[in-house]
Parts: C-alpha cells; sequence; structure tokens
C-alpha cells in the first residue's frame, strides 16, 4: 500500500523574465539606421545619422484596452530620455502621435508641436515625425525632425533549466518512489528512476528536463 505523499512541488523552467500587464504590451527595440535633423540656432541645419550615444533604444508601450502608445526614445545606457511621446492613437499598425511638447532645451520655457507616425511591421518600428516651435530668435532650433528611423525589436530575456534536483530528508529502513507528471489534471504519475532506501540522511535525485517541457510537477512516496 502506497503511503501518503511526503513532497509535492510545481516547477516552471521556461518564462520570461519580465512580466506584463495583461493590458499593456512593452517593446524594446534597438535602432538600426535613420537620420535626425536640427534646424535654427548657430548651426543652421545639422543632420545626425543614427544610432548615436543618445539615441540607441525605443521603447514602446501600449495599452491594448484604450488603443493608445506611449513611445521613448533613449540613449545607450536604455535611461536616458531623448525623446518622449504620449497617448498616440493605435490603429491597426499604425500609431499617430499628435500632441504638444516642451522644447528641448531645457532654459527654453516654449511649447510646440509633435506630430510623428510610427509603422509596426513584423519585429520593426518605423519611425518618422517632427517637433515644431515658434521662430524666436536667430540662435534656437525650432525644427526637429527623425526621418526613417528603423528599429529592431529585442529578444526578451529567457530564463531556461537543463535540470531538476530533488532533495528531502529520509528516515532509515523506509524506501521512497520519486515520481513525476507535467499535468495534474491530465497524464498519471511516473517513476523516476528505481526505488531508493533510506539511510537518515538528505537524499538527493536529478532529472533532466526535456526541452519541450513547459513545466513538471514532482512527489515522492513512501513504499511497503
Amino acid at each position: 500500500m502506497k503511503l501518503p505523499v511526503c513532497l509535492l512541488a510545481l516547477l516552471g523552467w521556461t518564462g520570461h523574465v519580465l512580466a506584463l500587464d495583461q493590458s499593456d504590451q512593452q517593446i524594446l527595440c534597438q535602432i538600426s539606421s535613420g537620420s535626425y535633423t536640427m534646424v535654427g540656432g548657430i548651426w543652421g541645419e545639422l543632420e545626425t545619422r543614427l544610432p548615436n550615444p543618445d539615441q540607441t533604444f525605443v521603447h514602446l508601450k501600449i495599452n491594448r484596452t484604450a488603443n493608445r502608445a506611449d513611445l521613448t526614445i533613449l540613449g545607450k545606457d536604455q535611461r536616458t530620455v531623448f525623446l518622449a511621446l504620449s497617448n498616440g492613437i493605435v490603429t491597426d499598425s499604425t500609431i499617430l502621435f499628435k500632441h504638444q511638447v516642451a522644447h528641448p532645451y531645457p532654459d527654453i520655457e516654449m511649447l510646440g508641436t509633435a506630430d510623428y507616425v510610427v509603422t509596426r511591421a513584423g519585429n520593426e518600428l518605423r519611425i518618422k515625425g517632427a517637433r515644431e516651435f515658434p521662430v524666436v530668435c536667430c540662435d534656437i532650433p525650432y525644427y526637429f525632425a527623425h526621418t526613417d528611423v528603423v528599429a529592431t525589436e529585442v529578444p526578451a530575456p529567457t530564463i531556461r533549466v537543463s535540470e531538476v534536483e530533488i532533495c528531502w530528508s529520509s528516515s532509515s529502513n523506509c524506501t521512497y518512489q520519486v515520481q513525476y507528471r507535467s499535468d495534474l489534471g491530465k497524464d498519471s504519475w511516473t517513476d523516476l528512476g528505481d526505488p531508493i532506501r533510506g539511510n537518515g540522511a538528505v537524499i538527493c535525485v536529478t532529472d533532466k528536463i526535456p526541452q519541450d517541457a513547459p513545466q513538471r510537477l514532482y512527489r515522492i512516496i513512501l513504499i511497503p
């Protein structure tokens, strides 16, 4: 007769490090090409090729319930914000941003208009648009534009467990059997190896996990 279960554990060995809220989708992309142009000021018109240390990544957050999105262009450290667009309207594969923004020079108190279009195609984002401000002085840039910017999605990190170790405190003169199953509601318990005789010490058994196994449950039973 089999005695009651001594141990029952659920182990999952494949999963994303970042868990997202059900109503939100977050995507991190790395800029691969494009240009950034600034017009006005002492430089006249200055064009910069992307990516550069100030503009390396794009973080896109989509609220699927409200069909709204926020987009942030980040520096190489993934923390420094170069541009932040909010409350974009999501329609199929296109996101439209059009709202007031502050001047990128922090010491200039001026509002302008941001007008951007973001298109999603597979694992790529394509970004174009500009921020435009009133012309108030020949030394102050008034137009800032992104042209033909392409950013490719960065794969989400995953954790892969290839082996599990099951340990328990054994009693002398007791015999144990480790068993496993993949689903409590579908399959049956399967013996993992041969029965093991207890010796009063901690006993450990290892199990190599198949690559396609999403989860596995274990139990240890006493057998006559």
